[in-house]
């Protein structure tokens, strides 16, 4: 995975259905009620991804700022801090989330073998 987070404004994106035995990926919708916030988070061991589906929000991702609205689509890097919140102080709000957490890493097992006599 690309360590740098980014947003695309202004843009359009299409969203596709993974495989549900998949559990790598999580999506959700999500709702933000007028004048809302999402507090200062990051995540370890997760790429997170967010397309605005309607409504204006200011992202702030990794020390920098963004307003952003519909259509317009932010990635974060894992371990990055990342906060949002509603612009508006009349409708919520609707973000669509992705979480992706990386391919497992394969682990080394080591195993010793003694014989007594």
């Amino acid at each position: 995975m690309h360590r740098q987070a980014f947003i695309i404004a202004n843009g359009w994106a299409a969203v596709v259905a993974n495989d549900v035995n998949d559990l790598r990926y999580l999506s959700t919708m999500r709702y933000l009620a007028p004048g809302a916030a999402m507090p200062l988070r990051s995540h370890s061991g997760a790429e997170t991804q967010f397309m605005i589906v309607e409504g204006m929000l200011e992202f702030m991702v990794g020390g920098g700022t963004s307003c952003l609205g519909a259509n317009d689509f932010v990635r974060v890097a894992p371990g990055m801090a990342y906060a949002y919140r509603n612009l508006s102080d009349r409708s919520p709000a609707r973000l669509l989330v992705r979480t992706v957490h990386p391919l497992p890493q394969p682990r080394r097992l080591t195993t010793r073998i003694e014989y007594v006599a």
